[in-house]
């Protein structure tokens, strides 16, 4: 596994119908949370070992959205190479 931060790369950086950055100030995000599936499915929340709810005190507000065309160019990039390589291709 790896994981890749691209500059400038939000959420939805790889969606091109959302051109311009959009930020909503309202959006919840769970971004800070610290979760993990029990058992059962149920997501909870390791901060308080309960189940995960959007009233937790680790959910913040605004959210930033956008397509970012270099970072999108540079995952097709990566996505083949790595099928490339799992594939033998």
């Amino acid at each position: 596994m790896t994981l890749t931060e691209y500059p400038d790369a939000w959420h939805a950086y790889d969606n091109p119908t959302t051109p311009a950055p959009i930020i909503n100030a309202a959006a919840q995000t769970s971004r800070h949370c610290r979760m993990r599936e029990d058992a059962n499915g149920q997501m909870l929340n390791l901060g308080t070992g309960k189940p995960f709810a959007y009233t937790d005190v680790c959910i913040e507000r605004g959210t930033h959205i956008g397509f970012n065309q270099a970072a999108y160019d540079a995952t097709l990039i990566a996505v083949k190479d790595f099928l490339r390589t799992v594939f033998k291709l």
